[in-house]
């Protein structure tokens, strides 16, 4: 009898700690697995954000470009800016300069001449933007057409932009 208290005091320690352990791994285990799928629903909450974003951004363009919403032109700048060099870096490497030059004249041709010609109203004009940019001049010229013209376009653009206040 004198064992027994020992042995019931033993035996509730070892059955608490036993439910402890167990209660503390099934809690683990919902936790863990809520974190996963909050984790997944994170994931699909950014990738919509930034898909609407991109159509967003794409509505805004087209809105732009026939005349509707007015950007201010540093920003319509820093845009095509933009999109000079994701379709320089997107450049097939083995692409055929001939069918390249006409995606970028047909994607490009009205928007530089428009942002060129609103720069130069403010005052700011590149000769060497010039020498790369004038269609007439570069249209016999298809296999000159590369990456090379169309970075340096941006950059001048971008440079150009710069020298606004907007």
């Amino acid at each position: 009898m004198k064992g027994a208290p020992f042995s019931f005091i033993g035996c509730v320690v070892i059955c608490t700690a036993l439910l402890g352990i167990g209660i503390h791994r099934f809690v683990d285990h919902l936790y863990a697995a809520e974190i996963k799928g909050n984790e997944a629903t994170m994931k699909l909450k950014d990738a919509l954000v930034v898909n609407i974003s991109e159509e967003r951004d794409f509505y805004l363009r087209k809105l732009q470009d026939a005349g509707i919403v007015s950007t201010p032109l540093k920003k319509r700048a820093v845009i095509l800016v933009d999109d000079l060099i994701k379709f320089a870096d997107n450049w097939p490497t083995n692409a055929d300069s001939n069918a390249m030059f006409w995606k970028f004249k047909s994607r490009f041709e009205v928007r530089i001449s428009k942002t060129v010609s609103e720069l130069e109203e403010q005052g700011l004009h590149s000769t060497d933007f010039d020498d790369d940019s004038e269609f007439s001049r570069n249209w016999n010229d298809l296999m000159g057409f590369n990456t090379n013209k169309v970075y340096r376009m941006a950059k001048t653009i971008k440079g150009l932009a710069g020298g606004l206040k907007e």
